[in-house]
């Protein structure tokens, strides 16, 4: 019986901080991602989680959104329509407004070249796996939590 009433304890408690967490603010992301069901995925995965994600499909959509909007980060694919994904975190880090926006490239493979643009901060390679997905996506706000803290990012 002290097992039982323990377990419901914990249920209850373990619904307590998930509503808790349901109140904070959502961390919100902008996705650069030229591929609709991958956009679609990410949008609808990322629903039920403590993330928010805004979606453009273009690097000029992209870099009007960020100047009216703000974001922790960006995840812009390699390649974008209108130009390649680093093309695109360069623009970012030559303006003035935009240059300390951490960016997380979607790469299609596992291990992506060095990247040429210092606001690059991690790379992930795309999938439609949920699991795999939230840890990239968790991955990629503590990295720019960490580059931040350690102010590594001019």
């Amino acid at each position: 019986m002290f097992e039982k009433m323990k377990e419901v304890l914990q249920q209850r408690l373990a619904g307590t901080h998930e509503e808790e967490a349901l109140r904070q603010p959502k961390r919100k992301f902008l996705l650069v991602e030229s591929d609709k069901e991958f956009r679609n995925f990410v949008r609808d995965y990322v629903m039920d989680t403590p993330y928010d994600v805004v979606l453009v499909s273009s690097g000029l959509e992209a870099l009007e959104r960020v100047q009216a909007d703000a974001f922790e980060f960006l995840m812009i694919s390699a390649t974008l329509p209108d130009m390649d994904g680093e093309e695109l975190a360069g623009m970012l880090s030559a303006n003035e407004t935009t240059k300390r926006l951490p960016v997380v490239m979607i790469m299609e493979q596992p291990f992506p070249p060095q990247p040429k643009s210092r606001n690059i901060v991690a790379c992930m390679e795309r999938t439609l796996k949920h699991d795999i997905l939230l840890a990239h996506i968790t991955y990629c706000f503590g990295r720019v939590t960490e580059v931040w803290a350690k102010g590594t990012f001019a």
